[in-house]
């Protein structure tokens, strides 16, 4: 009786190591691509123009999702771009983006407050 609970111990500890094993090689295989990632962008540190062998070496791809409205114009389109060496971003990041494009706006709305209203026409002679 006291070695079927030792050796379901065991077994539940052995399953538990294997998992962490795996999860443990996971991280390493990432941390490996992000400072391959870290390298690309250090060769690329004063770029003045963006050619398409720059566009190669850090997007493996781009993945462009169907509006949800068939409307031309009309709501959101996702667009997930996957990095080279460190895949898609995170959903989080993409929600950072968002607010970081809201501030944005937020700012040149506040420095351009009458931005929003119409343009004055032109005078005609």
């Amino acid at each position: 009786m006291l070695s079927d609970g030792y050796n379901a111990e065991q077994k539940t500890t052995v399953e538990r190591l294997e998992q962490l094993k795996a999860e443990i090689e996971q991280l390493k295989s990432t941390a490996i691509n992000v400072e391959r990632f870290v390298a690309l962008a250090r060769k690329y540190t004063d770029i003045r123009e963006l050619t398409p062998e720059i566009l190669r070496t850090f997007i493996s791809k781009i993945v462009i999702h169907e509006r949800p409205s068939r409307k031309k114009n009309e709501g959101e389109q996702r667009i997930d771009i996957y990095f080279t060496h460190i895949g898609s971003m995170p959903d989080s990041e993409s929600e950072r983006v968002d607010h970081c494009k809201d501030k944005a706006i937020s700012a040149k709305t506040a420095e351009f407050p009458d931005a929003h209203q119409k343009p004055i026409s032109p005078i005609r002679a």
